[in-house]
């Protein structure tokens, strides 16, 4: 917990001195406790979070594993998203919202590791699409289907064309 910059945290915000005792507490209704990161260049999600309305708890986020972009599967995340350049699109979110002023505030931020929140004025639509076959020069290219979805999607096909060929 410790070397990770972990906290615990109970369900009225109040941060947990960890140790056996407490450990016990958890244990019996962890529900009522959730953990944190500390800011900084060791956290998992990086310097810039982007977060956004939606049931699935996803997020748009940096990271410190810049690497993973050179790599050709990069599917290597636990459901959120990873962003290339998140300073660049939080700058352009800044500036579409006409708050050119917060962007110094947002780089001094960046650099100190600070945590600031940033709410934007005016909604932006964010949509995601799972794609696993992307038509490139007119070649298909397939991707594993990590999220194994395709097969219902085949499965509904096939159930629409037979009902859509039944007399």
């Amino acid at each position: 917990m410790i070397c990770g910059h972990y906290s615990i945290y109970d369900e009225t915000g109040g941060k947990i001195i960890v140790n056996s005792s407490t450990l016990q507490e958890i244990n019996k209704n962890p529900r009522k406790y959730s953990v944190r990161q500390s800011s900084g260049g060791h956290n998992a999600l990086g310097a810039i979070v982007f977060r956004f309305q939606n049931s699935h708890g996803v997020y748009l986020h940096d990271t410190p594993q810049k690497q993973y972009f050179n790599r050709e599967n990069r599917a290597l995340s636990h459901g959120c998203i990873r962003v290339q350049n998140p300073k660049l699109l939080a700058t352009q979110l800044l500036a579409f919202d006409d708050s050119n002023e917060k962007i110094a505030v947002l780089e001094e931020a960046v650099k100190a590791y600070c945590k600031r929140d940033f709410i934007l004025k005016q909604p932006v639509p964010i949509i995601i699409t799972y794609l696993t076959v992307l038509i490139k020069n007119g070649k298909p290219i397939i991707y594993d289907d990590i999220y194994q979805l395709d097969k219902s999607l085949v499965e509904m096909l096939h159930h629409d064309m037979r009902t859509a060929t039944t007399p």
